[in-house]
């Protein structure tokens, strides 16, 4: 069982939440806006990058398996 400590447990909460929030943004933000949607973009990548460091940075320190 993979166990983690509160403030991981927060961390990875708070990047899943923004993550589906921001992708749930980019359904409804009208691509035309180029401006809002470039920012958007830069923003959900940005997450979807910290979102997979910090997964990343689990695996290491708690030696889990990952199965793909």
């Amino acid at each position: 069982m993979w166990k983690l400590n509160g403030e991981e447990f927060k961390e990875i909460e708070d990047l899943f939440e923004k993550k589906i929030a921001l992708k749930n943004l980019t359904k409804i933000v009208d691509a035309d806006n180029q401006k809002l949607y470039d920012k958007l973009i830069k923003y959900y990548s940005k997450t979807v990058h910290q979102f997979n460091f910090w997964w990343d940075n689990m695996v290491k320190k708690y030696n889990w398996e990952m199965n793909n």
